[in-house]
């Protein structure tokens, strides 16, 4: 999925990735960068990229399932640290996502 994304991304010229990630990479350095997260990864990082998205004043969009209750409870949380507009923003004006995929798809 996350090479669809990138393929994707190429063929709007108002949209620049910033990075991709893989196993055993950091978000962190990226986050400065980007004006949202795009997360394909596996469930059992999700949560802490929710925690780093956060912490950055970042959205992410989580294309990933499978997540427990109690994940799914935290990330929601941790949903409302983040700038009211954002989900606005994304829809009309994010411009440099970061593509996390972890999965090789």
């Amino acid at each position: 999925m996350g090479e669809a994304l990138i393929r994707c991304a190429k063929e709007h010229s108002d949209l620049n990735v910033v990075g991709g990630i893989d196993m055993g990479d950091e978000l962190t350095p990226l986050l400065e960068q980007a004006d949202a997260v795009i997360d394909f990864s596996f469930h059992e990082v999700t949560r802490t990229f929710a925690e780093q998205c956060a912490e950055a004043g970042k959205a992410i969009i989580i294309g990933t399932t499978g997540h427990t209750e109690t994940d799914r409870a935290a990330i929601q949380e941790l949903a409302t640290h983040v700038s009211d507009g954002m989900g606005l923003e994304l829809l009309h004006g994010c411009q440099h996502p970061v593509l996390v995929d972890t999965q090789g798809n």
